[in-house]
């Protein structure tokens, strides 16, 4: 009895939902730079955005470069909150770079296009 029971106990702990501190970023923002900086303009506009939009279960920015680098991870709610957070994000993004390059991106492997340098 136990022995048919398994393979349901597997599944549904295979289902259990995982907390939003556990789970991978949803969608990525980096900011780059060329030398200068990041694009702050469009730095504080991804944190406007991302301060008032529905469907983020967590949102941290972790620094890695000496002139404002870093990368926003936003955990989300859903699938859908994923797509419309993506689409909202990257048309957020220039399509010529300003200061330095920014990339919008997917756990699922969505991205941005390329910017260009001016």
């Amino acid at each position: 009895m136990i022995l048919r029971l398994l393979p349901l106990a597997l599944l549904a702990a295979g289902c259990a939902a995982v907390p939003a501190a556990d789970r991978p970023c949803s969608v990525k923002v980096e900011f780059g730079s060329y030398c200068c900086g990041v694009d702050g303009e469009t730095k504080a506009a991804v944190e406007r955005y991302l301060a008032g939009a529905r469907g983020v279960a967590r949102s941290t920015s972790s620094a890695w470069g000496r002139e404002g680098e870093s990368t926003r991870c936003v955990v989300t709610r859903t699938r859908a909150d994923t797509d419309r957070i993506y689409r909202d994000l990257a048309a957020l993004i220039p399509p010529i770079a300003r200061r330095g390059p920014v990339a919008v991106t997917t756990a699922d492997g969505r991205a941005t296009p390329t910017q260009t340098q001016r």
